[in-house]
């Protein structure tokens, strides 16, 4: 998360877990110079991920006001739950946090059928029970939890002023720049190479027509608030 105050206005950018928000955090980040406070939450401390942080986490309160612009990058959600199945396959992100041990590295072992099928739902059930009791969301498989529940604020509702999408992240970025008065950067987004898939890569080759289903039961909110279609069979 990054929480940086300009003259006359506050951004507010909600990193996302396997949708671009590294991207965009890294790409914010040529802005830093000329924010008159600039902070960014990247540590995981006390079994949260400030990382990937909800807007109704404490610390953020006091920042969300009429002059803040919160800020997010969104993911076909197909396409995000089987990356950060990939993602949490490699457990390096955890044993970095001093993470060593958890019941569920094991889950990450099986095949992407096993977790959609047998394991998903019970960690999107347990995201959206910690959202409505305003919990920190558990960190590990933190990136399975809905896009929405990391844009729910205090009052349990949705909040975000600008929605850019991974599938198109140049044009939205460049337009969201042009919205608050800033000019594009030459270099315009950084691109984190080292996580971008290959060439052929086809996440739906992935999922059959059952995980469809499960995908477009768990993740409905996410399809309707982002504007993503669902796969109707």
């Amino acid at each position: 998360m990054i929480i940086a105050k300009f003259d006359g206005f506050t951004i507010i950018m909600v990193h996302i877990p396997k949708a671009a928000g590294s991207a965009l955090r890294l790409t914010l980040r040529s802005k830093s110079s000329a924010a008159e406070d600039w902070r960014e939450f990247l540590q995981m401390n006390d079994g949260v991920d400030h990382t990937h942080t909800a807007l109704y986490y404490q610390y953020v309160q006091p920042h969300l006001s009429i002059n803040s612009k919160v800020v997010i990058s969104v993911r076909n959600p197909y396409d995000r739950i089987y990356s950060a199945y990939l993602f949490n396959q490699r457990t390096k992100h955890y044993t970095r946090h001093g993470i060593t041990k958890h019941s569920r590295f094991k889950w990450f072992k099986g095949s992407f059928q096993d977790l959609v099928k047998n394991k998903l739902r019970k960690w999107v059930t347990m995201a959206r029970r910690d959202v409505s009791k305003f919990r920190p969301l558990e960190p590990v498989g933190i990136h399975f939890a809905p896009m929405t529940c990391f844009i729910t604020d205090t009052r349990g509702k949705p909040r975000v002023n600008y929605i850019l999408r991974q599938e198109q992240l140049d044009e939205d970025y460049t337009q969201f720049c042009k919205s608050i008065g800033w000019t594009p950067d030459a270099a315009q987004i950084f691109h984190c190479a080292k996580s971008r898939p290959a060439a052929t890569y086809c996440y739906l080759s992935h999922f059959d027509l059952e995980m469809i289903e499960i995908i477009n039961e768990l993740y409905a909110d996410d399809f309707l608030y982002f504007g993503y279609t669902p796969i109707i069979l």
